[in-house]
């Protein structure tokens, strides 16, 4: 009878799993709890002997020898002689419950990460790994639990009789379950749930990706442009190509990338390559084709988060007075449309930069384990992050054209100079010859109201001209934080204004 209330108090309070922990605060504070019950009453006279003996064992477990000499004081006065019923302890008779299924199947998968079960191939690798997991520590209770049945099977499948009949024992001794019952087996499930190994081309993907988060750029560009000449209609090499390029200000380059992509057999891929596309152009300032292309994005599927917010975006900036002359009507008729569709120019998070596609891996992830934070593209729309912009006034020239006076002769009698004006080459008064001059639409190369945006240095006033201004390679001023690349890669110091193309502001304005 004791025994019966002792298994259930266990199944309640976990008895058994704070003795095997050996966590002796575990253990006294659930003495205490007995210790309390018992003493409020309430319970049958065999209920309230059990949790007094229980506390008792529990203590002298934690070596808290005072008290576990309390509780059988207790025991004495309450219930008389008791020397005959504490002399076979209720502990070491107490089992663990085995978790649940479910909880099985997790704490297997986790194992799996650790040692890799689904890869023992021959019965001597499974022989070599149930030894391991035996051997191993693991947490008492659940995870041990999951250990023990993973060393069993692999020791079944590696026809060891011997070790499956200890290991069973041992399961049957310290758990609430026989053999017979365990139910499915673990191992057949976690072989089946293995991915499917990467074919090559995805593996030198996942290498150039790699290689490009830790700052190789170049090394990288040059296992990506080897893998495209023999990936044949796979388009991934020119869609990793397009995100280095346009990380880099190539534009023309990544434009050129991303419209191979566009026409990828894989729906999805193109999806991502048309809203990636209309972020190019953006950047080329050309809006028309902009809107072109997240239209086409948006008939390939439902839209997406990325393709809600750059719509949402784009429909703010048209707003501005910065950029409102360059927009033909039906342009903005367009973007309307697919904003009203979207509900777009409602949802996007002004606080959040331009958000860039990944190419996903075969499990919906950005390939090469890329953080999807990394694909937000914070940099200035207008000066493309270089904290720079052609001098409006002299148009990038450093020049311009002013007049002076040019004496031709003088008057033999007055002695007055006779003379005419004449249009002379100048340093620009605005950029001081330079051609270039601060950013005044954004915080050091990063959009302005971004959470992120990096404070103005005092010395640096925007719309002011730069003395000398960086040339190509010299990019410290660009945000370290760059859409899908390592904070230590840097863009190169392109031109910001692409062939063919203008900067949005004519005319700076604070």
């Amino acid at each position: 009878m004791q025994l019966v209330i002792a298994r259930k108090l266990n199944e309640q309070h976990g008895v058994k799993l704070a003795e095997v922990s050996a966590d002796k605060n575990a253990m006294n504070v659930l003495a205490g709890r007995f210790c309390q019950l018992a003493s409020a009453g309430g319970q049958a006279a065999d209920e309230c002997f059990v949790l007094w003996r229980l506390a008792g064992e529990l203590y002298e477990s934690a070596g808290s020898l005072q008290q576990a000499e309390e509780t059988r004081r207790r025991l004495a006065a309450e219930f008389g002689d008791i020397e005959e019923s504490l002399q076979e302890s209720l502990l070491p008779q107490l089992r663990l419950r085995p978790p649940g299924e479910d909880s099985q199947w997790r704490i297997a998968n986790q194992l799996q990460q650790r040692y890799q079960v689904s890869q023992a191939g021959t019965p001597e690798e499974k022989q070599a790994l149930a030894v391991r997991i035996f051997k191993d520590e693991h947490s008492p209770g659940d995870e041990e639990f999951v250990a023990l049945r993973l060393a069993l099977e692999l020791f079944d499948e590696a026809e060891r009789s011997e070790e499956v009949k200890t290991l069973g024992d041992q399961i049957s001794m310290n758990y609430e379950v026989s053999i017979a019952s365990l139910g499915e087996r673990l191992l057949p499930r976690l072989v089946a749930a293995r991915p499917a190994p990467a074919d090559p081309l995805t593996g030198t993907l996942v290498d150039a990706t790699k290689m490009i988060m830790n700052g190789d750029l170049k090394g990288g560009r040059v296992k990506l442009t080897e893998a495209g000449k023999t990936s044949g209609e796979d388009v991934r090499p020119d869609f990793l190509l397009g995100l280095l390029e346009n990380f880099e200000l190539s534009f023309i380059a990544a434009e050129e990338c991303f419209r191979k992509c566009t026409k990828a057999k894989d729906q999805e891929t193109a999806r991502r390559a048309w809203n990636n596309l209309a972020l190019v152009y953006l950047r080329q300032k050309k809006l028309k084709k902009t809107v072109d292309a997240f239209e086409k994005a948006m008939e390939l599927g439902e839209p997406s988060e990325e393709l809600v917010h750059n719509l949402g975006k784009l429909y703010a900036l048209k707003a501005t007075t910065t950029t409102s002359n360059f927009w033909d009507p039906a342009t903005k008729r367009s973007l309307d449309k697919l904003c009203q569709k979207t509900n777009a120019s409602a949802v996007f998070d002004a606080t959040i930069g331009w958000q860039l596609m990944p190419l996903l891996a075969a499990d919906g992830e950005p390939l090469g384990g890329v953080d999807r934070k990394l694909f937000e593209d914070p940099r200035c729309l207008f000066c493309n992050g270089l904290c720079r912009i052609p001098c409006p006034q002299c148009g990038g020239s450093g020049t311009v054209t002013q007049q002076r006076a040019q004496t031709m002769a003088v008057d033999p009698v007055s002695g007055r100079k006779l003379g005419r004006s004449v249009n002379v080459a100048a340093a620009c008064p605005a950029c001081r010859g330079s051609g270039v001059i601060l950013c005044p639409f954004c915080d050091r190369g990063l959009e302005k109201g971004l959470a992120r945006t990096a404070e103005q240095k005092p010395e640096e006033s925007p719309g002011q001209p730069i003395a000398i201004p960086p040339g190509p390679g010299q990019a410290g001023t660009v945000p370290a934080s760059q859409p899908g690349m390592s904070p230590t890669a840097q863009p190169g110091g392109q031109p910001s204004i692409q062939p063919g193309t203008q900067p949005f502001p004519q005319t700076p304005r604070r």
